[in-house]
């Protein structure tokens, strides 16, 4: 995709869903592109990747990038726990940044893990417990839209491609990168003309 059109599409959303930070979509893009890549690698080709998929590769990515800063660094974006990721991929399909299958659900994002656990149990130090830490969630402002409203599915030339990267030395993410369309992820036979709509369920 554009980096420009990406650019363009959170903006759009940010003018009606105030959760979320600009620099937590442009983690989500980075990490589908890390989930893909990582998909590729173990079963030999492109295929759909699932909401479970995606929402642990938007876990290991952000511990790759960010390391012990990876908790706090979601929490000042918005990000608590898997729903919000599911939440930012039906924000992008709305825009179709992302496409989906019919299949595709929120709730496939939902309830995979623990935020602190997944970002700040492996760097605690020994003896020390989540239980003795306050890692309660804060009060969030309410979506302009309703949570439940049905998504339509994205445009044949939505894409899923996830240029640029996020930096591990600032709060907020560098410009995406311009760069060709990421491969399909739903399975389909291997053409070489360019792709159509990509799916990505959450």
């Amino acid at each position: 995709m554009q980096a420009l059109r990406f650019d363009a599409a959170v903006a759009n959303i940010l003018e009606r869903e105030k959760r979320f930070e600009a620099g937590a979509y442009f983690l989500l893009k980075d990490a589908l592109d890390f989930t893909l890549k990582r998909t590729r690698e173990e079963y030999g080709e492109d295929r759909h990747v699932s909401g479970e998929e995606l929402v642990h590769g938007f876990r290991d990515h952000a511990l790759e990038e960010f390391g012990p800063m990876a908790f706090t660094l979601l929490r000042e974006w918005g990000v608590h726990k898997c729903s919000d990721v599911g939440d930012m991929v039906f924000e992008l399909i709305e825009e179709g940044m992302f496409g989906k299958q019919d299949s595709d659900t929120r709730e496939d994002f939902a309830g995979h893990y623990d935020f602190g656990e997944a970002f700040v149990l492996p760097y605690l130090p020994r003896g020390v417990s989540l239980e003795s830490l306050s890692l309660g969630e804060p009060e969030q402002p309410e979506s302009s839209e309703s949570m439940g409203s049905s998504i339509s599915p994205a445009p044949q030339d939505a894409s899923l491609s996830c240029p640029g990267a996020v930096s591990k030395r600032a709060a907020s993410p560098r410009p995406a990168r311009p760069s060709a369309e990421a491969p399909p992820i739903s399975p389909q036979p291997p053409h070489r003309g360019p792709r159509g709509n990509q799916s990505c369920s959450k």
